[in-house]
């Protein structure tokens, strides 16, 4: 059921109307949760655990609101000491709003989403990845015998969209034979049956408009392959998805890291790329790929942090037949469908020390050896890898191989933190805006320039991934088409949350032409005037404070 959060005051939603179920999203910095709403009653939030919901955050009451489902869903407000607020509006105590599917709504600092859950939705789920292959090889028998196509799919999402959200944009185009997997956090397989090369076309297409930044290979039996170890790696060998977005560029630093990486990828020396969580290490390990010689081939990213230990060797190098229990079939591992392209090991740092000298003897010989298998296998690999660790740290401590260390540190590129390059942050903010407001189907807000002073003030310590957590929360919560300081996380921020009401100074420059100007006129605003505060949540000496108060002609702040 689709619903238009512009027309929400023209007609109630109505439950009884329809046999879909609600529930109710929270969001949170640390994940979000689910609770379902019944069809008619009471949900109780608050910070007490006596409560239907219980949030436990500073901003939260012990009982602050309360849901009504009847013949509306209504939004009443407990006499809260931080407000529940519906399209930005603040309900007085006991007051009662109508809210529809899909409406923002914010209980002190925590935003809401009432949510519509479709029965065939919620009773599809995944299956796990040894039923899918072992289906898979059944239903390519199959299909050899009866002369039947089938198509398998493999597909990763954003880290912003989770498998309830692939499960939503595929309703509607499921067969009951049709399965579906989840393989590692974010990435998922799928076994379509019956279809011809063009529907799975038409299917692949379809899922690329619904979700954005979605990356998708395909490939069809009998065409591509006619076992399941086959279409897997030709679907692994066809990105059809959408590519990734244009990078941002601004800071000089980042032009010169990228320039340097166009050059080392025309080689196949191994890199290494090293940052914090967050800073965009997996967008130049695709950039690194996408720029090489080997741009054609493969590209196999392996999370390993992702995969469970015991499961981390035989995804790795594969295993034949018979090799353990339950291995009733040969199996090429990750390494191998890499071959003439380039695998992306991610978080390195968490491979266990076992497998790094089975990955040593790899990245060495260039052969790669199933579980249970005599024989070695060629394999024409370029590896990159990444890590937010201190390698060297980790050699010293014993728990990385220094001579995997070497191979893999062929080349050493390091991402700065969003901190050090803050003049990509108003480029990036305006991109995740239009993002998430065209995945929104809504008009592109303006940040203004008291927000923006904000959002370059802030130091990040999540990067660019917490930038765009921000950001689409502001998004969400913004009622018309301009984001201000109010719809950001003003706590996480640094502000004072005794005096939200102070309006914070407009920059007398674009926030474009001076970024540390404006850095410097947010944080004197957040701290009140306080310049030892100020030049502590800056990052620099009192002194230097002063020197770039009378560089930018700001008026230093009176004392008290």
């Amino acid at each position: 059921m689709d619903i238009d959060p512009t027309t929400m005051d023209a007609e109630a939603y109505r439950p009884e109307r329809t046999t879909t179920q609600l529930q109710l999203l929270v969001i949170r910095e640390e994940g979000a949760t689910t609770h379902p709403l019944p069809r008619s009653g009471r949900l109780t939030i608050g910070r007490a655990e006596t409560n239907d919901v219980s949030i436990d955050h500073v901003l939260m009451s012990r009982d602050h609101a309360v849901i009504h489902v009847d013949q509306a869903i209504e939004v009443e407000d407990l006499g809260s000491r931080n407000g529940t607020r519906v399209r930005g509006e603040t309900l007085s105590p006991g007051d009662r709003r109508v809210v529809q599917p899909g409406q923002a709504i914010e209980f002190g600092g925590t935003m809401c989403l009432i949510q519509v859950i479709e029965p065939t939705a919620k009773a599809r789920g995944f299956t796990t990845h040894a039923h899918f292959e072992a289906l898979l090889d059944e239903a390519c028998q199959g299909a050899r015998g009866a002369n039947t196509p089938l198509a398998v799919l493999r597909i990763r999402l954003p880290e912003e969209l989770t498998g309830r959200a692939l499960i939503s944009a595929m309703e509607g185009g499921w067969s009951p034979k049709d399965l579906a997997a989840s393989y590692a956090p974010g990435e998922y397989e799928v076994l379509l049956r019956g279809r011809p090369r063009e529907d799975v076309e038409r299917w692949v297409a379809r899922l690329e408009a619904t979700l954005p930044k979605v990356e998708i290979g395909w490939a069809t039996c009998p065409e591509d392959g006619l076992s399941g170890d086959a279409l897997l790696e030709a679907a692994g060998r066809r990105p059809t998805g959408k590519k990734a977005e244009g990078y941002v560029l601004v800071d000089p630093a980042m032009q010169d890291l990228y320039r340097i990486g166009e050059r080392v990828a025309q080689g196949s020396i191994s890199i290494l790329l090293l940052g914090e969580t967050g800073v965009g290490k997996e967008v130049l390990a695709e950039s690194l790929h996408r720029t090489s010689p080997r741009r054609d081939g493969p590209y196999v990213r392996i999370n390993c942090a992702a995969l469970a230990e015991t499961l981390l060797e035989s995804e790795l190098f594969g295993y034949e037949k018979g090799a353990f229990t339950g291995a009733t079939r040969a199996k090429a591992g990750l390494l191998e469908t890499g071959h003439q392209g380039t695998v992306f090991l991610d978080e390195i740092g968490e491979l266990p020390l076992p497998t790094q000298a089975k990955l040593l003897r790899v990245i060495e010989q260039r052969t790669v050896q199933r579980l249970g298998s005599l024989e070695p296998r060629k394999i024409d690999v370029r590896f990159l890898a990444a890590t937010n660790r201190d390698l060297e740290a980790e050699v010293l401590r014993g728990t990385f191989r220094r001579d995997l260390y070497f191979r893999l540190n062929g080349v050493s590129l390091r991402v700065p933190p969003l901190r050090d390059r803050r003049g990509e942050i108003p480029p990036l903010a305006r991109r995740f805006v239009k993002l998430i407001a065209d995945e929104l189907a809504r008009p592109v807000p303006e940040i203004s320039q008291r927000a923006m002073a904000l959002l370059v003030a802030y130091h990040w310590p999540g990067n660019i991934r917490e930038l765009k957590n921000v950001i689409d929360r502001a998004v969400l919560l913004s009622p018309d088409d301009r984001l201000e300081p109010e719809h950001l996380p003003l706590d996480k921020l640094g502000l004072d949350q005794g005096r939200p009401e102070v309006p914070l100074p407009a920059p007398t420059a674009p926030v474009d032409e001076d970024p540390e100007r404006a850095r410097i006129l947010a944080a004197l605003e957040a701290c009140g005037g306080n310049q030892t505060r100020a030049a502590r949540m800056l990052g620099m000496g009192r002194r230097t404070l002063a020197g770039r108060l009378d560089r930018f002609q700001i008026p230093r702040p009176k004392k008290g």
